[in-house]
């Protein structure tokens, strides 16, 4: 049994909640207590975390930390507090031996540099192609994350501080964009046009903006409480607002959490870390992104081949019963990687034991994540088999499901989420189709727990089925 997985199988996901089944007992990574008089589990299990705590901020704030110990850290999951700096590390931006903020500097001064040489200069050459791509972005960004107000937040470049004019976040901006326009997609459209002129065989394809997203929260938190104060942030002219707490109507009233000169400091630095952390996560899937996408058709063949496997009745219902192509419902769960199927904070966890392969040892192939992705969507797929292979396991009857599954979609949550599921046959090829497509709405409900026992599931399958 190798290192990784035997570190799998004796510590776990980090998880608070009991093990329900022998497959999730493992998912959860529950290892009971030696019990102790006078010392209730509960109290046991908050020395644990308490520990556990300790132990990764050691690690995080050493700079002559091991791989092995933060791949360790991002795959045992629930460790938001340090997310920034983890993800910094497993992307690249920060390595071991060398200080923290001198490696950073560095990095950021080269961004906007780049941002200089090639966004401005496209800029004053009304380049073609930075027109095409803003175009693109001011279609795409009304439906990123279209329920997380900053996203949608515009300020007036007339009402700010003219001090403020010269900040390089808002002087390299393209001259159409007029004196109204939205912060965050002005960052997005710089990263991704200079990610798509030095990925010519990609360019910009729709859906990018919305990988950004996770990002953009993870290295927000640095500044804030928590990222639940991010996911409640507003843009003013005159600085940021949370929209947890009151506002008035005359800002005057009110002081912004931060400034706007803080807040484009922030972003100053924000946006070239996102630049490097997504190019090191997408240049490995860049034909995900080409012509005919044929990475995405190579992942769709192994739904169909590990489903079989996995559950041959479920995968007969769906592919030779309904002649349903995976093209149909899981293309944006690749090109997307789930970032519209979950909210940030479960994306942030997900993705959190992606970037653990990255750096992994065990790991050297940087597309390795993949595996784990294609056994997250197997999963989700089997979530749904209760409601599509009811009828089947009745006539037959066997109620037993040949596998444990985290999330199990009945009908009733169906009939709330899908239009007009009472008008479809539920072995139809529309039923399936129009079930994957609302996933976004029956995973509102998700917590930590389930995201972390779903991620373990997948891995179990993964080892079983992946050598």
């Amino acid at each position: 049994m190798s290192g990784f997985l035997s570190r799998f199988f004796n510590r776990g996901r980090s998880n608070s909640t009991d093990s329900i089944s022998s497959v999730s007992s493992i998912s959860n990574g529950i290892m009971k207590p030696p019990s102790s008089p006078g010392i209730s589990a509960m109290e046991l299990r908050k020395g644990s975390e308490m520990s556990r705590k300790i132990r990764i901020k050691s690690i995080v704030e050493d700079e002559n930390f091991s791989l092995d110990d933060i791949s360790e850290i991002l795959f045992d999951g629930n460790c938001f507090e340090h997310i920034p700096t983890l993800w910094r590390i497993a992307t690249g931006l920060i390595s071991p031996g060398v200080d923290f903020n001198t490696q950073l500097r560095h990095k950021r001064n080269k961004y906007w540099r780049m941002v200089n040489d090639h966004f401005t200069t496209s800029i004053k050459r009304n380049s073609t192609v930075l027109t095409r791509i803003i175009e693109q972005i001011a279609k795409d960004m009304p439906r990123t994350q279209p329920n997380i107000p900053l996203f949608h937040c515009t300020i007036n470049i007339s009402n700010i501080d003219p001090e403020l004019l010269e900040h390089p976040v808002l002087t390299n901006r393209p001259n159409d964009m007029g004196s109204e326009y939205n912060i965050i997609e002005l960052v997005f459209t710089r990263i991704l046009y200079l990610w798509s002129i030095r990925h010519p065989a990609c360019g910009y394809v729709q859906g990018m903006d919305v990988l950004l997203c996770p990002f953009l929260y993870v290295y927000l938190q640095e500044y804030f409480d928590d990222i639940d104060t991010c996911l409640s942030l507003i843009v003013r002219d005159n600085g940021v607002y949370c929209i947890n707490t009151p506002i008035s109507l005359d800002d005057s009233c009110n002081q912004p959490l931060l400034s706007m000169h803080q807040f484009l400091d922030y972003l100053f630095d924000i946006e070239s870390d996102i630049y490097h952390s997504y190019t090191t996560f997408i240049d490995p899937i860049q034909d995900f992104f080409t012509e005919g996408y044929p990475g995405i058709k190579k992942q769709m063949t192994f739904i169909e081949h590990y489903l079989e496997i996995i559950d041959p009745e479920l995968h007969n219902h769906l592919f030779n019963n309904l002649g349903l192509d995976p093209l149909m419902y899981s293309f944006r769960w690749f090109n997307c990687l789930l970032a519209r199927e979950f909210n940030i904070k479960m994306i942030v966890e997900l993705w959190g034991c992606y970037f653990s392969r990255l750096i992994s040892p065990q790991f050297k192939d940087t597309t390795k994540w993949l595996n784990l992705h294609l056994f997250v969507i197997i999963t989700i797929i089997l979530s749904f088999k209760k409601l599509f292979c009811e009828e089947n396991l009745l006539e037959n009857g066997n109620r037993r499901f040949p596998h444990h599954v985290t999330l199990s979609f009945d009908a009733d949550e169906v009939a709330d989420k899908v239009p007009n599921a009472n008008l479809m046959k539920s072995n139809s090829i529309e039923f399936a189709v129009s079930c994957f497509q609302t996933l976004p709405d029956l995973l509102k409900g998700i917590d930590i727990n389930d995201i972390s026992t779903l991620i373990s599931q997948a891995y179990v399958f993964e080892t079983t089925h992946i050598e």
